[in-house]
């Protein structure tokens, strides 16, 4: 399995609350797999978020996930 990041657009300069960014990421497996997307439950300041939560390949292919992140209120 391969992770790849597609065309992120990056924060450039400090971000500001309520700020928001999705990056595309690109999944490749070789295999049939089921694979269970996760992240850190807690980052102090930021909201994290995925559109889906497990990848099936029922045989070698590509798939595609979003990650959302957003600055809080109460970023420091």
């Amino acid at each position: 399995m391969l992770l790849l990041s597609v065309a992120p657009t990056e924060m450039t300069s400090m971000p500001d609350a309520g700020d928001v960014q999705e990056f595309n990421l690109t999944v490749i497996s070789g295999t049939n797999n089921t694979l269970n997307v996760n992240h850190t439950s807690y980052v102090d300041g930021i909201s994290l978020s995925l559109d889906k939560s497990q990848i099936i390949f029922n045989n070698a292919g590509v798939q595609f996930v979003a990650l959302r992140v957003e600055i809080n209120a109460n970023a420091t």
